[in-house]
């Protein structure tokens, strides 16, 4: 992340100096998730936000990143899917396991009515 731009780097410094051990660790695994999971320049502006306003909480910083999509009016990029997973021989073969006995769940909700 540091090596991504020089505002995640300053702010990766501010905000590490407070946090020790676990803390430390536990906020380093949620910013690199919310990283893998925003686009480079939606994460650099989130970023950029959270060191303006001396900001380290990481819900903090996760709420900045939804507003900042919903003023850019961001809109998820579209997914196309490989309609041919359909004729794969894993996916035939397991198209025809049993069905699940749900049975059980009849017998508790008729229990419970009673």
């Amino acid at each position: 992340m540091r090596d991504q731009a020089g505002k995640i780097n300053d702010y990766l410094n501010f905000a590490l100096e407070k946090k020790e051990g676990k803390k430390k660790h536990y906020f380093i695994r949620r910013l690199y998730r919310l990283f893998k999971n925003l686009t480079s320049v939606l994460f650099e502006k989130t970023i950029s936000r959270a060191l303006t306003y001396r900001i380290d909480d990481i819900e903090t910083i996760e709420r900045i990143a939804e507003l900042q999509m919903k003023e850019a009016n961001y809109s998820m990029p579209y997914i196309e899917i490989d309609e041919l997973f359909k004729s794969r021989e894993s996916f035939i073969e397991g198209r025809f396991s049993e069905d699940v006995d749900l049975a059980i769940y009849k017998e508790k909700e008729e229990e419970n009515n009673e």
